[in-house]
């Protein structure tokens, strides 16, 4: 008797647990991806924007079955801007945690700092928005950057000051890699224009007061302030000015642009500033890949946040930041299989061959196979102290001018009209406005895209990718 109940307590429990270890055993593994950046300061609209569009990645991924059949992890950790933080951080998601693969903290004064922990224990990164050119001229093979350099940004910002007509510019940067990296870039391009600074000024991170440098450059009363600085920063240098009486014009670094920063630092303070917008997505780096359209479809879907608040930049071109940046891992670690996890410099040659040639420009690849050259970087205004879009296209040869061009007529149309209530506007709205542009002006896309093949200016595989996105926008049913 005693022997049967023991066999019914051993079958009940067998009952209760197989289950559970089924359930537990539905992956063979894990794919570990760390990530260690600032919840404060300047910083936190970006981070928020990463961890936000990588979980859901990771959520979507790990539905349909994970990465090779492993369960994709995401570990972040909140190093509080703080640049011995960011390395300690770094070192123990790479030692303790046992990370696979790493998105770079997004400061370039901390992914300088991390660089030698990323490239002793050969750790692929991808650097999400850090654009200093110093960053890449350090030499990590292990590190990718998706977004384009400081001296392209440089320039956008400062050709503000001719396409306003503005005659004497000054300068308000924040005292880090990349204040000091970008205002390198605007001097020499302030120069080239035959013009120089009648004032200057920095202040420190996470600054909350800058009355006495605002006060030092409206000294000699400047008529336009290029301003390399994060957004809240921006924010405050703002609010300061006009409270001190500028009535001139500001130029903001292109992450300003951004829907959660204008958010985060009282977005009505930064109407009126101009944004080089060539970051997180907004160049044509983005839109002439395949897929991009159910990409972001998806996640408009998915991340309900009011649309577009004071801004013409979509938020989800943001939170598709960090979004993409699993699923570039996931396209990678599938095409190395399992030798990925093992061989991190197989694994970065075999992203510089299988991504180098199918994008536009010269971005998401390692150091050392090839130099970075530039991108693209088109200027979008908040009711414009100058009028139109500044075009950097010169700087990027590799552009298809016409497909540029009718996206950023279709932005204004539709994302454009600030004094209207801009709330609710959706992607469909402005991509069916693109759509109709695009087969209007078909032949012309075509032909300049054939004439840059035919140079040699684009590869034969870019030219690949590039027709089957514009396909896909022509064709989408919206």
């Amino acid at each position: 008797m005693k022997k049967i109940v023991f066999l019914n307590l051993v079958l009940l429990l067998c009952v209760l647990i197989i289950p559970s270890v089924e359930a537990q055993s539905k992956f063979k593994g894990e794919v570990k991806i760390g990530y260690s950046s600032s919840l404060i300061g300047g910083n936190r609209p970006q981070t928020l924007d990463v961890v936000n569009g990588a979980k859901i990645a990771v959520d979507e991924i790990n539905a349909a079955g994970g990465i090779l059949g492993r369960e994709v992890k995401f570990i972040f950790y909140d190093n509080q801007g703080q640049v011995e933080k960011a390395v300690a951080q770094v070192k123990e998601q790479i030692v303790s945690d046992k990370i696979d693969f790493a998105i770079s903290p997004d400061s370039s004064d901390q992914v300088m700092a991390t660089l030698s922990a990323f490239q002793r224990y050969k750790m692929p990164a991808i650097i999400s928005s850090s654009m200093a050119d110093e960053v890449m001229d350090a030499g990590n093979p292990y590190y990718m950057r998706v977004v384009g350099p400081n001296s392209v940004c440089a320039i956008g910002m400062a050709r503000a000051i001719t396409h306003g007509n503005f005659k004497r510019p000054s300068i308000i940067y924040v005292n880090s890699l990349l204040g000091t990296s970008l205002r390198k870039y605007m001097i020499k391009e302030v120069e080239r224009l035959g013009l120089k600074l009648v004032s200057e000024a920095n202040f420190e991170l996470n600054t909350t007061d800058v009355s006495t440098q605002v006060m030092k450059v409206l000294m000699e009363k400047p008529d336009i302030m290029l301003l390399p600085a994060y957004g809240s920063d921006l924010s405050l240098i703002v609010r300061t000015a006009r409270g001190q009486g500028y009535k001139g014009a500001f130029v903001g670094f292109s992450a300003a642009g951004m829907n959660a920063t204008r958010e985060s630092a009282g977005g009505i303070e930064l109407d009126g500033m101009v944004f080089p917008a060539g970051l997180h997505g907004q160049g044509f780096y983005m839109w002439d890949r395949p897929g991009a359209i159910p990409y972001l479809l998806n996640l408009e879907s998915k991340y309900k946040l009011p649309k577009f608040k004071l801004v013409n930049a979509p938020q989800e071109l943001t939170i598709y930041c960090g979004y993409q940046h699993i699923y570039y891992y996931k396209k990678w670690i599938e095409l190395g299989g399992e030798r990925s996890f093992k061989d991190k410099d197989f694994f970065m040659d075999l992203v510089a061959k299988t991504t180098l040639q199918t994008v536009p420009c010269d971005l998401r690849f390692p150091y050392g196979r090839k130099n970075m050259t530039a991108v693209t970087v088109d200027d979008l205004y908040m009711r414009q102290y100058a009028k139109g879009h500044m075009r950097l296209w010169p700087f990027e040869p590799k552009c298809i001018e016409t497909f540029e061009a009718t996206r950023c007529q279709a932005e204004e149309e539709v994302y454009g009209k600030i004094e209207d209530a801009i709330q609710g506007v959706t992607y469909k709205q402005f991509l069916s406005r693109w759509q109709k542009l695009l087969q209007e002006n078909k032949a012309k896309v075509e032909s300049e895209l054939n004439e840059k093949l035919r140079k040699k200016i684009i590869s034969d595989n870019y030219a690949k990718q590039f027709k089957k996105a514009f396909e896909e926008i022509l064709s989408y049913n919206f």
